[in-house]
């Protein structure tokens, strides 16, 4: 019995390992069938765009500490602020917290073109010459951050001085690719959780009805949704010779109560009409900050 059991294990393992093989097989075939029209025929288009991906994104080790407190401020402020507007039970993120995250998405983008930029212009001046004209317009965007434009000076000199270390650094280029990467889709997701944050409302109590009752005073009585009945009793002890007569009393309830719904329907509605218009105010942020991260993506 023990050498039957050993040897079912045995096949087991065997089958295993022949299903281990076949697996890897079949993903380097697969591999290979993906790269072998590149690594034959690799176009100059190609070329370009793999030097722009991979030399755009690289500020060397200088944009992570600027990467850290912009982070932790916008964690801070999206996340750990209290509810600004307590009296309507209402929890939202404020339109200046996105425009701050916006910023700086923008902000970043614009030192990876620029340091990249340096770079092309530094190495590549003829192999890249289009990718050249295609990120001269963003230097246009410096003018209108001028003090910015002096760090990004200090940039280029302090890459400039140092250049004679650009082949120990290529390798952590491809490091510093990755973080920056992850740190920009950090910044992309708080902001469409900013974008697409939508106001949560907790039910509330209707009103109290400010007509006249059937005697000219207040009912004074805080409606809820299926409560005619309760109202209609309240209704009828407010009226003299209704009390008696528990079915005209449900029946007053429930016209009251239409009435303090029709009531309550009109004074919503204006309120109802800035929800909509502060939904479209997300949407087209959402579709901002979508829009600035594909051209973060693209060459």
């Amino acid at each position: 019995m023990v050498h039957c059991g050993q040897q079912l294990l045995t096949r087991d393992a065997e089958t295993d390992h022949e299903l281990d093989q076949r697996l890897c097989i079949h993903s380097l075939a697969c591999l290979y069938k993906f790269l072998s029209p590149i690594c034959r025929k690799p176009s100059k288009l190609f070329l370009s765009r793999l030097f722009d991906h991979l030399l755009l994104f690289s500020t060397l080790l200088l944009s992570i500490p600027l990467c850290i407190p912009i982070k932790l401020l916008l964690t801070f402020s999206l996340f750990a602020l209290p509810c600004r507007d307590l009296g309507s039970q209402r929890l939202f993120v404020s339109i200046p917290l996105v425009i701050l995250a916006a910023l700086s998405i923008f902000l970043l983008l614009i030192v990876n073109l620029v340091v990249g930029l340096f770079l092309l212009l530094f190495f590549f001046p003829l192999f890249l010459l289009p990718l050249f004209l295609h990120h001269l317009l963003f230097l246009f965007l410096l003018l209108f951050f001028l003090p910015l434009f002096l760090i990004f000076l200090l940039l280029f000199l302090f890459i400039f001085l140092h250049h004679l270390l650009f082949h120990f650094l290529f390798f952590f280029l491809f490091l510093h690719h990755l973080i920056l990467f992850f740190h920009l889709v950090i910044l992309f997701l708080i902001l469409t959780t900013a974008c697409c944050a939508r106001s949560l409302e907790r039910p509330q109590l209707a009103e109290p009805a400010r007509d006249g009752g059937l005697d000219g005073g207040h009912v004074g009585i805080e409606v809820l949704p299926g409560e005619g009945e309760r109202v209609g009793r309240a209704g009828g002890e407010g009226v003299e010779g209704l009390a008696q007569d528990a079915l005209l009393g449900r029946e007053l309830g429930d016209g009251c109560l239409k009435v303090l719904r029709r009531h309550h329907r009109r004074r919503r509605r204006p309120h109802g009409l800035g929800q909509k218009r502060r939904s479209r105010e997300r949407v087209n942020l959402q579709f901002t900050a979508s829009k600035a991260f594909v051209l973060l993506l693209s060459p």
